[in-house]
């Protein structure tokens, strides 16, 4: 709908502010019922179109090329291709008259794909596939952030791919249980403190237990009342054997098993 130079009802009374702000009334009233007519869009809303794209295989096109000739195929088809075949992932370059050297995500045959992919795989050990290995390095194309995640999604693609046409149905972690061990001997402190920890040899007038050595050396830092500096728990130096043994055997700072690895060693 236009205007054709239509003249504006003249209305008494009204003043020029008047008369202006109703001719602009009156063009913003042809304006919209402009849009409304034969100028919009009634195209298709292609973007939220669930068949113009793969979930899998990120910016692939709907496959309408020939079904899978077998089984193994359709298992390669579910867990692998899907997955690469998008221009965003390995179909970038991998499609037929794509820059790469083999066209393993053919978008146009699955059968075709599969047979290539075939030769760069290894079903025994997906680790150690062609399409795994080819990001050990760096500067080879990857839709993630690091080479090593894509080399993880393929190894676990292949894997899944490798388990299905085996019937396991996807991936399965293997278990070895480990070698079967006589238990190591028991130990603990005991809630009495031993008579060991604070009677010993006597070696050159030296008593060598340990509570002896602890007052004797750390008696400056581990007491309550420390001489030689702030109070350092834990208060293992204290004179009354029993309670240095208790904090001892609490934190613990012996071991047992292995003396060596003792936090007082």
């Amino acid at each position: 709908m236009k205007l054709k130079n239509r003249q504006l009802p003249i209305v008494n009374g009204l003043g020029t502010a008047s008369r202006k702000l109703m001719a602009s009334l009156l063009m913003s009233s042809a304006f919209v019922i402009a849009a409304c007519g034969g100028g919009a869009s009634n195209n298709e809303n292609t973007s939220n179109n669930p068949n113009n794209n793969s979930n899998n295989g990120g910016g692939a096109q709907t496959y309408s090329g020939p079904a899978p000739s077998n089984s193994d195929v359709q298992a390669f088809r579910i867990q692998l291709w899907e997955n690469i075949r998008g221009n965003d992932r390995c179909g970038s370059c991998h499609d037929v008259g794509g820059q790469g050297n083999s066209a393993f995500a053919d978008n146009s045959d699955v059968n075709a794909a599969y047979s290539v992919a075939n030769g760069l795989v290894n079903l025994s050990d997906p680790a150690t596939s062609s399409l795994v290995t080819k990001f050990s390095g760096a500067g080879h194309f990857c839709w993630e952030s690091t080479q090593s995640a894509c080399a993880a999604q393929l190894q676990l693609w292949i894997e899944n791919w490798a388990s299905d046409r085996n019937g396991a149905g996807g991936r399965t972690i293997q278990l070895t249980p480990p070698n079967d061990e006589n238990p190591s001997p028991a130990t603990s402190f005991n809630n009495t403190v031993d008579a060991s920890y604070y009677s010993g040899n006597n070696i050159n007038g030296f008593d060598t237990n340990i509570h002896n050595i602890v007052t004797t050396h750390c008696l400056g830092c581990h007491v309550p009342n420390a001489t030689e500096g702030p109070a350092q728990q834990p208060y293992f130096a204290v004179a009354d054997p029993q309670s240095s043994y208790d904090t001892v055997s609490s934190v613990p700072l012996i071991n047992l098993s292995t003396a060596q690895l003792s936090r007082f060693y």
